[in-house]
């Protein structure tokens, strides 16, 4: 699967950055796009374009349910979590509501994303705790302010699922296929 990220500042190898208030819209993870003018959005000029060659056998959040005990466990494992109590909270309240226990396991990430809880190091300790239960990446749709219909994103947590990764020139880059799902 060809897929690129763009990016004004692109240091080394792929790796899991922490992320500010408010950066993290779909959990922290390598972002990644089917649509090259994306990319090159990201890049803005100066930046740069990275093509990336992945392992299309993705294991997908969405299929991932955790207990509401092991979601209790990542909580508590947080250091200095913002909100942890609220996050806690809201856990116990969606169980109550709905009788799941395991639940899905995007309902901790939303919760999390809500609270402005991944910020530093606790967005790339979520990707690791998703990619130790089974869940590779998400898959999303880019709002759609303008953008392309046929767009796609993915963001992965399992940074072994790279096969290959080059920086190109905007010349070189073009739209990839449609997501395998």
């Amino acid at each position: 699967m060809i897929l690129w990220h763009g990016s004004q500042r692109w240091d080394g190898p792929p790796r899991l950055m922490p992320a500010g208030k408010k950066k993290s819209e779909h959990g922290s993870g390598l972002y990644l796009t089917t649509s090259a003018a994306t990319a090159r959005r990201y890049a803005k000029g100066g930046g740069s374009i990275i093509r990336f060659e992945i392992d299309d056998r993705i294991r997908w959040l969405d299929r991932l349910k955790i207990t509401l005990a092991l979601a209790e466990a990542f909580i508590d494992g947080q250091p200095r979590l913002r909100h942890r109590e609220q996050v806690r909270a809201d856990l116990h309240r969606y169980v109550e509501r709905t009788g799941q226990d395991p639940i899905p396991a995007s309902v901790l990430q939303n919760l999390l994303i809500n609270h402005d809880a991944l910020t530093g190091n606790h967005g790339p300790a979520l990707a690791e705790f998703f990619v130790a239960q089974g869940a590779d990446a998400d898959y999303t749709r880019p709002p759609m302010f303008g953008g392309n219909p046929d767009e796609e994103w993915i963001i992965l947590y399992n940074l072994d699922l790279i096969r290959n990764w080059r920086r190109v020139t905007a010349n070189e880059s073009e739209n990839a296929p449609r997501i395998r799902r």
